[in-house]
């Protein structure tokens, strides 16, 4: 199936894309997917896009700025996925935090998305959902993620008596409010067609 949606604007602009991977360590056993469906993704760019890498754990880090030569990008991932320093636990939504925050600080010009890799395992720390949602909507950034591991559905609903803010971070809610669609170890491909 295709990720269809990175942008909201024609698909002759050019593409500034972050991709974001998981490397808690949770993802250990999972780092070398992770690795090979973040660069089969990759495949379908053309030239005069960007691509930026960050990695996420504890913490999330720029291991590539923005760049046009994308053959730095499978060097990038494999230099920093498997050497990883950011921490064990999985904040995922400071990680698309710092991800919409870094494209939002890009030229306006053109198409923005996140692509992340995750296994959709994170804890919840200070970042609300609506802080989230709104970040992406600022950095008119439409949101993808690519599912790796055991969990490939979205999580249980909160209950009726339940708090929704103790619930994990769950990054379908964020995909398709975006936009964006999400792949859970099918075949990849990669497209960027307009969104409406």
């Amino acid at each position: 199936r295709e990720i269809v949606e990175f942008g909201r604007e024609s698909e002759t602009q050019p593409l500034r894309l972050v991709l974001l991977l998981d490397v808690s360590g949770s993802m250990s056993k999972l780092l070398g997917d992770m690795s090979a469906k973040a660069s089969g993704a990759l495949r379908q760019l053309h030239p005069g896009d960007q691509v930026a890498v960050m990695v996420f754990a504890s913490k999330t880090d720029i291991v590539l700025p923005f760049t046009t030569d994308l053959k730095k990008v499978p060097e990038a991932i494999v230099m920093n996925v498997f050497k990883t320093t950011s921490g064990r636990e999985t904040y995922l939504n400071e990680a698309i935090l710092s991800a919409a925050g870094y494209l939002k600080e890009q030229p306006a010009a053109g198409r923005k998305g996140i692509l992340v890799v995750t296994e959709n395992e994170g804890a919840r720390t200070a970042a609300k959902d609506t802080d989230v949602l709104r970040s992406l909507h600022d950095a008119d950034a439409v949101l993808n993620a690519i599912l790796v591991g055991i969990n490939k559905k979205p999580h249980s609903a909160p209950g009726r008596y339940s708090d929704p803010g103790s619930a994990q971070p769950d990054v379908y809610s964020f995909v398709q409010n975006t936009g964006g669609d999400v792949i859970a170890d099918e075949p990849l491909a990669l497209a960027t067609h307009d969104q409406r």
